[in-house]
């Protein structure tokens, strides 16, 4: 999208992206595999800061009590006390901010889907949002966590031709709530098992620093 818009030779420059700097333990699953008998827990990580985001999850666990159950973690930027009266929903757990990239596996054991969307009124943000690819994207490929991503943006092509998320649009509460609540085991597995079939250089490092180098010493 980017070379595209801004018609820029792809040769001169290189896109590095937010993938893992090496491989990880993964870890094992603390979770069993989502039965649909218990709530569906989905992660929300990083910075908090979208209004929105944290909109759409209190909608989605107030539109069906005890139907999802959302993890929390990471730094809320913004109103403290707005964030606090949040999280007096019994459907938030949050625990506090984590140490990347060591917190990573026990924080993905503990979940089924990640949330990997957000949309913003700011015409610059919304820009970066149609080519930018979050962190949080590559970690969850890697952990084999399935993905729920917002709808124009790059993520939603890879969640497509992967198979390995839900695509909502944010801007539609009520549609993105109802593909949400009709999500099935069966979605589950298949985007597990799609996940693992990605190779690992799908979201870790390889040559990209050899790379980088290389590129720097043409200039």
């Amino acid at each position: 999208y980017f070379f595209g818009k801004q018609k820029t030779n792809k040769n001169k420059l290189f896109l590095i992206e937010n993938k893992l700097a090496g491989p990880l333990d993964r870890g094992k699953k603390h979770l069993p595999a989502w039965d649909g008998k218990r709530a569906l827990t989905i992660g929300y990580f990083g910075l908090l800061t979208y209004t929105n985001t944290w909109d759409m999850l209190t909608k989605l666990v107030d539109s069906e009590p005890n139907k999802f159950q959302i993890y929390v973690r990471g730094f809320y930027l913004g109103d403290r006390q707005g964030f606090r009266e949040r999280l007096r929903n019994p459907h938030f757990i949050y625990e506090g901010p984590y140490i990347h990239p060591e917190d990573l596996s026990g924080m993905h054991s503990r979940i089924d889907l990640i949330w990997a969307g957000y949309i913003s009124e700011d015409k610059f943000k919304s820009c970066n949002l149609r080519w930018a690819m979050r962190n949080q994207f590559y970690e969850a490929c890697y952990f084999n966590t399935p993905l729920i991503v917002q709808k124009g943006t790059q993520a939603e092509k890879y969640v497509e031709k992967f198979e390995i998320g839900l695509v909502v649009d944010m801007s539609d509460v009520n549609g993105t709530i109802s593909k949400i609540l009709g999500i099935t085991p069966e979605n589950i597995s298949k985007w597990t098992g799609n996940l693992k079939r990605l190779p690992e250089s799908f979201s870790v490092y390889t040559d990209e620093h050899e790379r980088l180098a290389k590129q720097l010493g043409l200039l």
